[in-house]
């Protein structure tokens, strides 16, 4: 007989985490738009968190150009907005928080994952530099 444990489902933090290793993962040869698709996300927390008052701060256009090419066509982005509480509305034509379902504490734990990605990343990619620039001391014809 096999006996089985109870599944728990995953939490909206590791939901998060998803996300991001997702977002990472399917753009690992594009450092500058994993980056800037961090800052942007990190963005659009903190602003939500910070000016609540502010509705062109929970308001995302969808189509909107920049948004797409920073987050919207990116795996994991638009998921992780909605994790954070936006909803899509009008006829799927905006990512939405409403001012009444702001969880700050969400907001904030998709802040501090953010900024363990972010910090992860860049770490990575500075004992990525330091290695090279190590071998290049030993080997004269490395770059």
């Amino acid at each position: 007989m096999c006996s089985s444990l109870p599944v728990t489902p995953p939490t909206k933090i590791e939901e998060m985490r998803e996300c991001l290793r997702s977002l990472k993962q399917s753009n690992k040869d594009d450092d500058a738009k994993v980056k800037t698709a961090f800052n942007t996300l990190f963005t659009y927390v903190k602003n939500a968190a910070t000016k609540p008052e502010e509705e062109k701060f929970r308001k995302i256009r969808l189509s909107n150009a920049a948004f797409q090419d920073r987050v919207g066509k990116l795996e994991g982005g638009i998921k992780f907005l909605e994790l954070c509480g936006f909803e899509k509305i009008e006829g799927d034509d905006f990512l939405f928080l409403a001012r009444d379902k702001i969880d700050k504490a969400v907001l904030m734990s998709a802040g501090v994952e953010l900024n363990r990605f972010f910090t992860r990343y860049e770490s990575a990619e500075l004992r990525y530099s330091a290695a090279k620039r190590r071998a290049s001391q030993i080997d004269p014809w490395e770059n």
